[in-house]
């Protein structure tokens, strides 16, 4: 996943690639070291990954599962650890974290939302269920 970071940011961003957080030019770094062999390799392993979780899409529109490790971070200078999410982008599945309860300090505490199918319309379609279920249960 890293090469495709790197790839793409330093398309987007150009010289500007040197403002972006430090832990984001680390992924870019990690990119542009990967060789040819292992990003092949790696190419192949999401292809078997997505032909594993196939026979699932078949009985089964989204996957329930944690979006962090564990409580967010205090402050705004970092938003948390993203490797729950990952899976998910390099499958090439939509997600989404939504806000499944509050803990007792008030602060929301989230679950991620993954469809099986690339399939944007279909997933926000059951985000806004999965919401009327959610927000009942908040009444």
């Amino acid at each position: 996943m890293a090469v495709e970071v790197a790839k793409n940011l330093r398309a987007r961003l150009g010289d500007r690639v040197a403002q972006i957080s430090e832990s984001a030019q680390a992924v870019i770094e990690q990119g542009d070291l990967c060789s040819a062999t292992t990003y092949l390799a790696a190419l192949e392993a999401r292809a078997e990954a997505r032909r594993l979780l196939a026979p699932l899409a078949v009985v089964a529109d989204l996957v329930l599962a944690p979006s962090a490790l564990g409580a967010a971070p205090e402050g705004l200078a970092f938003t948390g650890d993203p490797v729950m999410c990952r899976p998910w982008t390099l499958l090439g599945l939509p997600a989404a974290n939504v806000p499944a309860y509050r803990r007792g300090d008030g602060l929301p505490v989230g679950v991620q939302f993954v469809g099986l199918a690339a399939d944007d319309l279909s997933f926000l379609a059951d985000l806004a269920l999965v919401e009327t279920v959610l927000t009942q249960k908040e009444d």
